[in-house]
Parts: structure tokens; C-alpha cells; sequence
């Protein structure tokens, strides 16, 4: 009777062993699953950020273009007012002198 009641222990922590082995394995392959999807999870996420820094490069170079023609703009802007205000000068004192000499025929604006 306790040479049975030995074996039967006996094969409840073997029934025991065997479970629990089998646990150990689906966990271990459970985990290596879980890792793998996490590591093309990141490797998604890597490509993405480098596509973004890669557009965030272009739209920089295209930022930089338009600021350079805007300067420039500007600066053929600022020329061109000089020369109208230059050439309004020229105007105003021409008119003085005629004035100033007694010639009194209006100039011809258009």
C-alpha cells in the first residue's frame, strides 16, 4: 500500500513535470514571438523616421530656395524704388529751375 501510494506521487510529479515542461516551452516560444513582433514593430518605426528626416531635409532645401528669392526680390525692389525716387528728384528739380528762370510752360507729365 505505500509502495502504490509512492508510485502514484511518483507519477503525479512526472503528470506534474511533463505539464509544467510543456508550460516552459509555449511561454519560451510565446516570448520569442512577442520579441519578433517588437522587433519589426521598431524596425517599421526606424524606416519611418528616417523617411520623415528625409522630407524634413528636401522641405528645408526648398525653404532655403524660396528665402533666397525672396532676398533678392527685395533687393531688385529696393533698386528699383532708389531709381524712382531718384528719377522724382530729377522731376521736382527740373521744375524748380524752370520756375526759378521764368519759364512757366507746364511739363509734360505723361
Amino acid at each position: 500500500l505505500r509502495i502504490d501510494n509512492e508510485n502514484e506521487g511518483a507519477r503525479k510529479l512526472e503528470l506534474d513535470i511533463d505539464r509544467l515542461s510543456q508550460e516552459q516551452v509555449k511561454m519560451l516560444d510565446d516570448m520569442r514571438t512577442t520579441e519578433r513582433n517588437f522587433s519589426n514593430i521598431i524596425s517599421e518605426r526606424n524606416t519611418q523616421i528616417n523617411e520623415l528626416k528625409e522630407d524634413i531635409s528636401e522641405k528645408k532645401k526648398v525653404i532655403s530656395t524660396y528665402e533666397g528669392s525672396f532676398r533678392e526680390v527685395l533687393k531688385l525692389s529696393i533698386k528699383l524704388s532708389r531709381k524712382r525716387v531718384k528719377n522724382t528728384r530729377a522731376r521736382i528739380g527740373n521744375l524748380l529751375r524752370r520756375k526759378k528762370n521764368g519759364d512757366n510752360d507746364p511739363p509734360d507729365w505723361q
